[in-house]
C-alpha cells in the first residue's frame, strides 16, 4: 500500500549459512524475520509490523509479509525513528534496537522477545 502520502517498505532478516567448499555466504531457507515499515508522511509516523518464522520452517517472503500485515501495529513518530534509523544503519536494526531497549524498560512482548531470540542467532549478518 504506497499512496503519496504513506509508503510502505519491506525488510527480511534471514539467517546465513557459511560454506566451506566455495567459501560463499548464502542465506538459509530455514527461519527469518519480515518487517512492514509504513510512513505516514501527514501524520509524520511510522507503523511497524513484523512476523517472525521459526527456523524449523521454511522461510517465504510472500507469506511473511502477509502475516505481519496481520500483527499488531507499533506507531511511533517518524522523525526520531529516522534518526534511530540512521544511527543503527537501517530500518530493521532501529527496531530491534527499540526492542532491546524495551527488554531493559520491562515493556516488550512475548512475540517482541521470540524476535529478538531469532535475530540473536543470526550474529551480525544481516
Amino acid at each position: 500500500m504506497t499512496t503519496l502520502n504513506k509508503v510502505q517498505v519491506v525488510r527480511y532478516i534471514r539467517p546465513v549459512v557459511f560454506d566451506t567448499n566455495t567459501g560463499k555466504i548464502s542465506p538459509n531457507n530455514l527461519g527469518g524475520v519480515t518487517f512492514v515499515f509504513t510512513m505516514d508522511y501527514i501524520a509524520r509516523t511510522i507503523a511497524i509490523q513484523y512476523a517472525v518464522c521459526s527456523d524449523t520452517e521454511n522461510f517465504d517472503k510472500d507469506q511473511g509479509k502477509e502475516f505481519a500485515l496481520q500483527s499488531e501495529v507499533m506507531v511511533y513518530d517518524l522523525g526520531k525513528f529516522r534518526e534511530l534509523a540512521d544511527q543503527f544503519g537501517g530500518f530493521a536494526k532501529a527496531t530491534i534496537t527499540i526492542f532491546r531497549t524495551s527488554i531493559l524498560t520491562g515493556e516488550i512482548s512475548r512475540r517482541a522477545r521470540k524476535l529478538l531470540q531469532q535475530v540473536d542467532t543470526y550474529g551480525d549478518q544481516y
